[in-house]
């Protein structure tokens, strides 16, 4: 043997905190609510506002005009078909987009909470400790 086989590094028994497998799956089904969710109530906010009567921008109100070759490729006609039927298209798409931003921005807060009361710790076994530097405090 040789004589540096006697130095060796222990592994830390100490059991390293993970984040729990069911938090992947929660953002994954929010990467398919959060739009859904936005979408449905940014419809239910430009019909509640247009019954209000709210200053809803007429640019954004009626149907969609696809352009023409669109209509002449029919793949692309079954795609973005559907899409020219629904009134009020462009003012639901803004709203959505709105509240979309408003609930991801909700949900990342609360998931860096989340994340900092349960989440591993922020150093782990191989990092280097912070330094603890004693300034002293500049006197002129």
């Amino acid at each position: 043997m040789t004589k540096y086989t006697s130095v060796q590094k222990r592994e830390n028994p100490r059991k390293i905190r993970q984040v729990h497998p069911v938090w992947r799956g929660i953002g994954c089904a929010f990467m398919v609510l959060i739009p859904v969710i936005s979408f449905a109530a940014g419809k239910a906010t430009i019909d509640y506002g247009l019954k209000q009567h709210w200053p809803i921008p007429y640019q954004l109100l009626g149907y969609v005009k696809l352009p023409d070759f669109i209509y002449k490729v029919p793949s692309l006609t079954s795609i973005f078909g559907p899409i020219a039927t629904w009134e009020n298209f462009y003012a639901n798409l803004s709203a959505a987009i709105i509240y979309m931003l408003i609930l991801g921005g909700i949900l990342s807060v609360v998931t860096a909470f989340v994340y900092q009361v349960m989440g591993p710790p922020r150093w782990g076994p191989q990092d280097v400790p912070p330094p603890k530097i004693k300034a002293k405090q500049y006197k002129r």
